[in-house]
């Protein structure tokens, strides 16, 4: 049963949009840590513990992803995604009442396991409506994290730390998703007969390991990316002061344009891959990219004179985000090539991809940050360990990923071999006069 082309046209948009709105919430949760910390009389890193609560809450979102998202479960896809759009929108508006720590730990551990579930069905609706041709949108999807992350800081920044109009704004972003999804009566589509082509993905089964080791390298590879990210929005401020290479309201302007350049990359990557960019291609850019990345970063780590070298600020915030800007979305689109949709392969993507990049990448930073002395040395030192891991992690993906093909090929050769010289024997049993198939084995 085909849709309507126009109103997958528009189901894609409410589910970027809705993407936009999860964006600014997952970013918002280290771009506005410390003025979530000096609400409640904290410095920011005082409250390292809140980056693992956003890993172990995130952890039990990932769980429920698995199950909710399940075709037995009495509610839609497009049913759960609305109800945590609402529960999203209405703890933005009650981020003003956060007034200890422990409220803070909740608010963040909520967030974290809300951004993993809607991450999850929004990923799952646009390749359910999409199928073959949902490469252009998990794209667009990927994109939409750095842009939400820069409308993040740009309102952050240009609203002096206001928590409560950066959080209002998020709210809004999402309140006008789900008053889309229902008007639009946004639904999935029925999954296809047993005829049907499945598209051009790499088989893949629940049972099948390789297929859900894929799931999982891909997103070791987001982890790398987007943690750099993530590590780079919560101490990037500090590590200017403690090199002494910009003042506060400067550092910002510097995260603003990291998070800028980021966005271009991004939007740039959604058009191109509408031109079916050969995976190896792909590839190539990935190494490339993260290995300069790496040994930009080396270089900047290994000048530690503080009010010096100023060039490690341009390294760091606009080199790096140039080099490494689309590999979000280009490690997305990677993992719909090389994957088929399912539920526990799409919530190990997000929890390993975006959930723990979020939190344990900044977390391992904070205890590094300490131990170097809190010389501002940790920041280029983990981002790059991270690209050196993410080089590892290319290669290990596009060796399963290999291997995938060759046993994809050797299928159709037999099912090509058994059409061309079918078994005259088949099929006949003691009923039909002949020998049974098991007679003839033995």
């Amino acid at each position: 049963m085909e849709q309507n082309p126009a109103l997958q046209q528009c189901y894609g948009a409410l589910l970027l949009l809705t993407m936009f709105h999860t964006a600014m919430l997952y970013v918002a949760m280290a771009a506005t840590l410390d003025g979530l910390a000096a609400k409640v009389q904290l410095q920011v890193t005082n409250v390292e513990e809140a980056h693992l609560v956003r890993f172990l809450i995130g952890a039990l979102g990932s769980v429920a992803a698995i199950y909710v998202y399940q075709p037995a479960c009495f509610l839609s896809n497009a049913a759960v995604l609305k109800i945590i759009l609402i529960a999203q929108v209405c703890l933005c508006v009650g981020v003003s009442f956060v007034v200890s720590k422990q409220l803070l730990y909740f608010e963040v551990g909520v967030f974290s396991a809300l951004c993993d579930l809607s991450n999850c069905g929004i990923r799952i609706l646009l390749r359910k409506i999409f199928r073959g041709d949902a490469g252009p949108w998990v794209s667009a999807a990927g994109a939409s994290l750095t842009i939400g992350g820069t409308a993040v800081t740009l309102l952050y920044w240009a609203r002096s730390s206001s928590l409560v109009i950066t959080y209002f704004v998020i709210a809004a972003a999402g309140a006008a998703a789900t008053i889309g999804m229902v008007t639009s009566g946004l639904v999935e589509p029925p999954e296809p007969t047993a005829g049907a082509s499945p598209g051009p993905k790499v088989a893949k089964s629940r049972t099948n390991p390789e297929g859900h080791l894929q799931d999982l390298l891909s997103g070791c590879l987001l982890l790398c990316t987007i943690g750099v990210q993530q590590t780079i929005t919560a101490f990037g401020s500090s590590y200017t002061a403690a090199q002494k290479l910009a003042d506060e309201a400067t550092s910002r302007l510097l995260l603003f344009g990291f998070w800028g350049i980021l966005c271009v990359m991004n939007v740039f990557f959604i058009f191109v891959a509408r031109k079916n960019v050969p995976t190896a291609s792909l590839y190539n850019w990935l190494t490339c990219s993260n290995v300069l990345a790496s040994m930009l970063s080396i270089a900047a780590a290994l000048q530690n004179e503080p009010g010096k070298q100023t060039w490690r600020m341009a390294a760091i915030f606009v080199v790096y985000p140039l080099l490494t800007g689309s590999n979000v979305s280009i490690a997305f689109l990677l993992h719909d090539r090389l994957t088929k949709i399912s539920e526990f392969g799409m919530a190990l993507l997000v929890f390993v991809g975006i959930i723990t990049s979020g939190s344990l990448v900044p977390y391992f930073t904070h205890y590094v940050w300490i131990w170097s002395g809190s010389t501002g040395r940790a920041l280029p030192v983990i981002i790059a360990l991270c690209n050196g891991m993410a080089v590892v992690l290319l290669w290990a993906t596009s060796v399963f990923a290999q291997r995938e093909r060759v046993q994809l090929r050797w299928c159709h050769y037999a099912a090509a071999t058994q059409h061309e010289h079918p078994n005259p024997l088949a099929g006949q049993g003691p009923a039909g006069g002949g020998a049974s198939t098991g007679a003839v084995a033995l």
